[in-house]
């Protein structure tokens, strides 16, 4: 027969609560090391494998965290995602949790399912990426439930959003040139209706070209829609050098994204250009760039740790009393909105500018 608590408690002379406590990992701080100590060592000499449903209807939770995406699996458009889908992984196991993928089926979207899961208790919290977009599906129903947003930028969200500060690590981008000897800095991005990212990143590196007394200049390249990776790095290959000529001298180029520097990479070798010799170049994202060559000096979206920071987030609300939240909804507050600020990774295709001041022709 399988190994029980109370055989544990019996074997070692002491009280079924006091075994359970250390067993299940809950506050046993006044309890001997050594104690703890036998408890474990006697548990794993006996075999004792805990019931999952005697202690979900012991505890009420099912230790277990729902993750909403559309597919089972990220595909090539989704790879942007991945890391933080791993942050969100390990969060979850470094609480004791079990992670769930919940998808569509059926008539019901993810979103949709996934409520259905937190209201049935089948998971206890739910986590729900920032790419699925729209937040129309998030009644008010749902504002108490244990939901949170994950790399969602969006200002209108009833549930905590755990998302980047990217002006730390565009900071930091600037005084990293800077420092290098560069004084005229191109900003390269992508103008695309409905993405307020954009604007909030031009105005980080506005901000610090001023600080450091640096000549800028900002330049975009206009899409009408989300394009996958590679088609963006042709647009960017292709008008790259619309943007360059309007600061011909520029010596470095910080750019939007990722496939908007893979574009400027080509861009420059198509006219000849070294980089970093001739043009220091710094991305955003840190998806494929330790793979570029040269390898690409980037600001991280820092996506695995908005998924982990998310993934904890989320499993903290489930297990705040029911009582403390209904007296933090007696008064009115906004949302938990946790910033993770963006940090910049040197590698090596920014360097100190070797061509002269002239401009690039």
């Amino acid at each position: 027969m399988a190994v029980t608590i109370r055989d544990i408690a019996k074997r070692l002379n002491l009280s079924h609560s006091t075994v359970s406590r250390i067993i299940n990992n809950r506050d046993s701080s006044f309890i001997s090391t050594e104690t703890r100590a036998r408890v474990r060592q006697t548990a794993e000499e006996l075999g004792y494998r805990p019931n999952y449903h005697a202690r979900s209807l012991q505890t009420g939770k099912a230790c277990v965290l729902g993750l909403v995406l559309e597919k089972p699996e990220p595909n090539s458009e989704d790879r942007f995602w991945q890391s933080m889908l791993n942050g969100i992984s390990t969060g979850a196991r470094s609480r004791g949790y079990d992670l769930l993928i919940i998808g569509p089926a059926r008539e019901q979207s993810e979103i949709e399912r996934g409520l259905e899961y937190v209201t049935e208790h089948r998971v206890d919290a739910l986590v729900i990426p920032g790419y699925l977009g729209s937040l129309d599906q998030l009644s008010s129903q749902s504002s108490d439930a244990p939901i949170v947003l994950a790399g969602n930028s969006a200002s209108n969200a009833r549930h905590p959003v755990v998302d980047l500060d990217a002006a730390p690590g565009i900071e930091a981008a600037v005084d990293h040139l800077a420092e290098l000897g560069h004084r005229r800095l191109l900003w390269f991005d992508v103008e695309r209706e409905g993405n307020g990212s954009v604007d909030y990143r031009r105005a980080a590196f506005r901000k610090a070209i001023t600080r450091r007394a640096l000549k800028g200049v900002e330049a975009s390249m206009n899409l009408e829609s989300r394009l996958n990776e590679e088609r963006t790095v042709e647009l960017s290959r292709r008008h790259f050098p619309e943007a360059l000529a309007r600061l011909p001298d520029a010596t470095g180029v910080i750019c939007y994204n990722e496939p908007t520097a893979f574009g400027v990479y080509a861009a420059a070798a198509d006219r000849g250009l070294r980089v970093p010799r001739d043009l220091s170049v710094i991305g955003f994202d840190d998806i494929h760039a330790a793979v570029a060559a040269p390898s690409m000096t980037v600001v991280s979206h820092m996506l695995y740790a908005i998924g982990m920071k998310a993934a904890e987030l989320a499993i903290a609300l489930s297990e705040t009393p029911a009582t403390s939240v209904k007296k933090s909804k007696s008064v009115a507050t906004a949302p938990i909105r946790e910033l993770i600020p963006a940090e910049l990774i040197v590698r090596q295709s920014t360097a100190a500018p070797q061509r002269t001041a002239g401009p690039i022709v």
